[in-house]
């Protein structure tokens, strides 16, 4: 989809082990993360260290039986843009399956059409946190 739209921006899979530790995990999300999208877990919690107006899109299980606020509580407090879309639940996991990927990938355009608007926005870099993680 990137591709296919020009865009710059290229789909990266998230692995904690090609991390040597926290402090590269925070500088990838502080400097190259523009959009987080993934299922519901914990992996969704280093989104903490991204910038503000970050879009994070979190596949969420059936809210009726499972409802979790924390990620979207955590973006709001660090000004970052939450979206969910609730994945069909399979077993008692909790795992997923996305029945139509139409509509996250138009969530996703979404999201990346309001991340253009908001960096165009003259004060858009001014707006920066400076985590200093580094173990002494």
């Amino acid at each position: 989809m990137l591709n296919a739209t020009g865009r710059p921006e290229k789909l990266q899979y998230f692995r904690h082990d090609e991390f040597s530790g926290l402090e590269d995990v925070a500088t990838f999300m502080r400097d190259r993360v523009k959009m987080m999208i993934g299922p519901h877990g914990a992996a969704f919690y280093n989104s903490r260290f991204a910038q503000p107006r970050t879009a994070l899109i979190e596949i969420i299980p059936d809210p009726s039986k499972f409802f979790v606020p924390c990620f979207w509580e955590q973006a709001r407090l660090l000004g970052q843009d939450y979206s969910a879309h609730v994945g069909k639940t399979q077993n008692k996991q909790n795992d997923m399956v996305i029945d139509n990927i139409h509509e996250v990938v138009q969530l996703v355009q979404g999201r990346l059409a309001y991340l253009d608007k908001s960096y165009r926005m003259q004060d858009a870099l001014d707006h920066k946190y400076a985590w200093d993680v580094a173990t002494r």
